[in-house]
């Protein structure tokens, strides 16, 4: 599972990278927040979701994760809850 989970953090950072997000040297770890820490907006945001869904042949849609992100309390949009959501998404 961790090469899979690698695979899809560096598909991230790529999809970052293409929407303009600079990471610096800041790491992709479960605990950065893609609002809060990195500063990506709804349109940059898109941008990545669009970049993950076309890399894994559309087998989620990233607006479903910001769905259940908006239903809590505090949405964190955090990496790792990302990628748990693509790895969930990838076994089905």
């Amino acid at each position: 599972m961790t090469a899979i989970r690698d695979d899809v953090l560096a598909c991230l950072a790529s999809a970052l990278a293409e929407a303009g997000i600079e990471l610096g040297d800041r790491q992709l770890t479960p605990d950065v927040s893609l609002e809060h820490d990195l500063g990506v907006d709804s349109f940059q945001l898109m941008q990545v979701a669009r970049h993950l869904e076309t890399a894994y042949a559309f087998k989620f849609a990233v607006a479903d994760w910001v769905l259940r992100e908006e239903e809590l309390d505090e949405p964190s949009y955090k990496v790792g809850g990302l990628v748990d959501f693509i790895l969930a998404e990838l076994e089905t």
